[in-house]
């Protein structure tokens, strides 16, 4: 009864970590209030409107580097934004997590 018992943890362990791994693969997770730029739906400008953010986050990153910013502390660099700092977060109905990677 003992092993019986240890396999039968042993599954309820597995299968709660499997859940859990197809949860965060597939996009359905809680997502943080904060420092995030969230896009409500998706359209034909939604793929442009990342790249675009990803280039400021670039350019912002080329312009005030964390390391620039400590040492030279005295000196002004632009502010950061969310948008500079923030993950981006897409909430879609129509599409899967896996059709919006691909477009992306």
């Amino acid at each position: 009864t003992g092993m019986f018992t240890f396999a039968v943890l042993v599954g309820f362990i597995t299968d709660g970590i499997t859940q859990k791994m197809v949860e965060l693969s597939s996009g359905m997770t809680r997502v943080a209030t904060s420092r995030h730029t969230l896009l409500l739906g998706w359209n034909e400008s939604t793929v442009r409107l990342i790249r675009q953010i990803s280039v400021a986050r670039e350019e912002y990153r080329k312009m005030a580097p964390p390391w620039k910013r400590t040492l030279y502390f005295w000196q002004s660099f632009p502010r950061t934004n969310n948008i500079c700092r923030g993950k981006i977060v897409v909430m879609c109905s129509s599409k899967t997590k896996e059709e919006m990677d691909i477009a992306v």
